[in-house]
């Protein structure tokens, strides 16, 4: 399915219906531990009741499912339970509903993962495979680990299709998991996890698209596409409860796709690019910090240079990235006043950065600028002091190195004396 016939599909289906789930093969779900229970957490669309919801829990199997619909969860304990003190909620959000299931112990001993497979006519949810290949990765037996992978796989379970699309295209995870280089493979398990509104698939597919890897063409044009399909409110909503990207801290996939078609836009659209970057910092992407820094650093793609602004990006960058090195002047204004040799020049149109002081909540759905006609505030302020202040300083740290290198000089042929 293309990025075009996607959007098409998601702009028909642009909110979640209320009290019906789409088909979706695979809803996945978070698991905490505790020293004497373990809660396994799903997400559902809202509106739905506690009356539609089954739960059926025994000392060999768990099952979590809506009515007359395929089990969310299905698979037997890790551990004995004491299945007759099961307790589950259902939690209503503005957005969606949370379903608790909290599970006893037997005995109080710490569970390597929740759910397994056993001999059954129904097989495991395919997100209990994907932990139980999660596990089996850390404890470093790589052979079990890929066929449970390739189990939720066939669940169509986004995750494990994404992974294996980066085993069969990455060397180190060859030689980790002993399996053939294979691009066509690993751009089918990609495609396969896009389709199944996982944000990040499609950022990935965008990526290839830009660079043309996994046999893919270089296209711009159809990386912009993914990027924007990924931005769809409806997308971000179907990743949150399908895909559980709240649950699993995934969610600055978001920050990620701003970023990238912010980056693609620079070259075209400015002013709309400028409040892609500016919306992915809000979400704190310190990648996109440090980018605005760089444009106002050197007045680049015809933005008014900022050498005050572009300090404070790169310090609001340096906040959240402790690794980031921000740029330094010493004794020179080379290097923050002019672009690098090979840098795009600055165009004749200017544009001046908005500042961006108020992080944007998580929780909040980010659009994509629809309206891009008007540019961005303007009337920086010059860079003349900023210019002065660095001089200065550079002269300053001159001569106490000459004073400093002439005391030791005379100690030294005091010290020979």
């Amino acid at each position: 399915m293309s990025p075009d016939e996607l959007l098409q599909w998601y702009q028909q289906q642009e909110t979640i219906k209320a009290t019906t789930l789409p088909s979706h093969p695979c809803k996945p779900y978070s698991w905490q531990q505790h020293e004497r229970s373990i809660t396994l957490t799903c997400l559902l669309p809202k509106g739905i009741q506690i009356t539609d919801i089954n739960v059926d829990v025994e000392a060999d199997h768990v099952s979590v499912g809506l009515a007359n619909a395929p089990a969310l969860i299905f698979g037997q304990p890790h551990q004995p339970i004491l299945a007759s003190k099961t307790d589950w909620q259902l939690h209503e959000s503005r957005t969606y509903c949370r379903l608790d299931i909290k599970l006893f112990k037997s005995v109080a001993v710490t569970w390597s993962f929740p759910l397994k497979n056993f001999d059954r006519e129904q097989p495991c949810d395919g997100h209990s495979a994907f932990l139980v290949a999660s596990f089996l990765q850390r404890d470093k037996d790589f052979e079990q680990a890929y066929k449970w992978l390739m189990h939720a796989a066939e669940a169509n379970h986004s995750e494990a299709l994404l992974l294996l699309s980066r085993i069969h295209s990455d060397i180190q995870l060859q030689r980790m998991f002993q399996t053939a280089f294979d691009e066509s493979l690993a751009l089918e398990y990609l495609l396969r996890a896009a389709e199944l509104c996982r944000v990040d698939a499609m950022i990935h597919l965008s990526t290839c698209y830009t660079h043309g890897l996994l046999c893919l063409p270089h296209e711009p044009s159809l990386a912009q596409s993914w990027l924007t399909v990924a931005l769809r409110p409806s997308v971000l909503a179907f990743d949150t409860i399908y895909n559980q990207s709240e649950l699993h801290g995934t969610s600055n996939s978001r920050a990620v796709a701003l970023y990238n078609l912010g980056c693609l836009l620079l070259e075209g659209d400015v002013s709309k690019a400028l409040q892609l970057l500016e919306a992915s910092a809000g979400l704190k992407s310190a990648t996109a910090y440090y980018k605005l820094g760089e444009l106002c650093q050197h007045g680049l793609f015809g933005v008014a240079q900022d050498l005050h602004r572009a300090k404070q990006y790169y310090l609001q960058a340096k906040a959240l990235d402790a690794t980031i090195q921000i740029p330094q002047p010493h004794g020179s204004l080379s290097l923050l006043s002019s672009p690098s040799r090979g840098s795009p020049q600055p165009r004749s149109r200017t544009y001046s950065m908005r500042s961006t002081t108020s992080s944007a909540s998580a929780d909040e759905p980010t659009n994509v600028p629809a309206d891009t006609s008007q540019d961005l505030a303007s009337n920086s302020p010059g860079c003349s002091s900023d210019a002065a202040s660095y001089t200065s300083e550079s002269i300053l740290l001159g001569a106490m190195a000459v004073v400093v290198g002439f005391f030791l000089a005379v100690h030294l042929r005091l010290q020979l004396r």
